[in-house]
């Protein structure tokens, strides 16, 4: 059984066809509408070519047409980013600066007091915390060893997490018999005290097949919560899962 996993971070999780560049609006919700009388947010995406990549580039707005943030993406579909992410407070001050290198941290991160005082200021090494300094809203800073930016883990960690699935999943008898196979792609909410909500399929397929990732995933233990600004978060997470014949004996129901 070969499984993925990845992260959707919040408003960046849906998937286009991208050509050239498109436009999509939100409301206060995140939820997708049709025009801008409707919305809160919108989003730009674009296609561009850089010399060790094609990248999407994605902008969020404010209908007022203030931005919110700028990010670039190896793999949009994916939720993959690479080269510059920034984000902007709504009055206009720089919140975030952070540079990624397929999808980990690396180099200078950088966020910001709304008043424009540094506030975070940390080295990362391919996603691994070098040192960090934290400052209060007037520029007195401390040395720090826990990252702005935690993200949900499955106790102990991912290896735990596809032991857990390999040895639970069960794959559907009618199924197997009728040689169906392919990925199913969950997603879920990992809430501050780590358990998840809001499990749905966001690539099914077949209602079995389907139902019995559902099953398995929903019977997880707690995740390891994530973290921002030393506080617990949600995070949505997403878990896709290949379904192989030939992985699996037929007896197992």
């Amino acid at each position: 059984m070969n499984i993925q996993l990845f992260l959707i971070v919040l408003l960046t999780s849906t998937t286009f066809q991208l050509c050239g560049q498109d436009t999509i609006y939100y409301d206060i919700k995140q939820n997708v509408v049709e025009n801008s009388s409707e919305a809160t947010y919108y989003k730009l995406l674009e296609e561009k070519e850089f010399a060790d990549s094609d990248r999407t580039l994605e902008k969020i707005y404010l209908t007022s047409g203030q931005i919110i943030s700028f990010r670039s993406y190896i793999d949009y579909k994916n939720n993959m980013l690479h080269g510059k992410s920034k984000e902007w407070y709504p009055n206009g001050e720089l919140k975030l600066v952070a540079f990624y290198n397929n999808n980990s941290l690396d180099g200078t991160f950088k966020y910001y007091w709304e008043n424009g005082q540094l506030k975070y200021e940390e080295e990362y090494d391919n996603g691994i915390l070098i040192s960090g300094e934290k400052y209060d809203n007037e520029g007195k800073g401390d040395e720090h060893e826990e990252a702005y930016l935690i993200m949900p883990e499955f106790p102990g960690g991912d290896d735990a997490l596809i032991f857990y699935l390999k040895r639970n999943i069960k794959y559907p008898k009618k199924s197997y018999k009728q040689g169906v196979e392919g990925r199913v792609v969950l997603t879920f909410l990992v809430n501050k005290d780590g358990s998840i909500s809001d499990l749905k399929v966001a690539e099914s397929v077949n209602e079995e097949i389907d139902t019995e990732a559902l099953r398995v995933v929903s019977e997880m233990p707690k995740f390891i919560p994530g973290r921002q600004n030393g506080e617990n978060i949600e995070v949505q997470f997403a878990i896709p899962i290949n379904f192989q014949r030939s992985e699996f004996f037929e007896e197992e129901e």
